[in-house]
């Protein structure tokens, strides 16, 4: 693949107002073949990657706010998980390395 991945893959986001996102993702066919080699169901495969990806990230988030609550001496009672996640300071992040060693994905 000599070309940009723009080529091969894109996607579109839309926010709802309930804050649910709708991803929507267009492969060549090359590229949903290839996915088709590794897998028997890629909607499943994309799925499943994005939920485990975005559990592990929930995990990371809520760990790093509680620590930062409990050095704050700010933590209470009425912190959920999900509340600490939604409210948390977003990182700056650098580009994703686009290609398979990119292991911290």
């Amino acid at each position: 693949m000599t070309e940009d991945y723009e080529d091969y893959i894109n996607s579109s986001k839309t926010i709802k107002d309930n804050g649910d996102v709708d991803i929507t993702l267009h492969l060549t066919p090359v590229m949903y073949r290839s996915l088709q080699h590794i897998c028997d169901d890629v909607n499943k495969f994309i799925s499943n990657f994005v939920y485990s990806r975005s559990v592990r990230s929930i995990d990371e988030i809520y760990k790093m706010e509680i620590e930062k609550h409990i050095t704050a001496g700010t933590i209470n009672a009425n912190m959920t998980k999900e509340n600490l996640v939604l409210n948390a300071d977003l990182p700056f992040n650098e580009p994703l390395i686009l290609d398979a060693s990119n292991n911290n994905m």
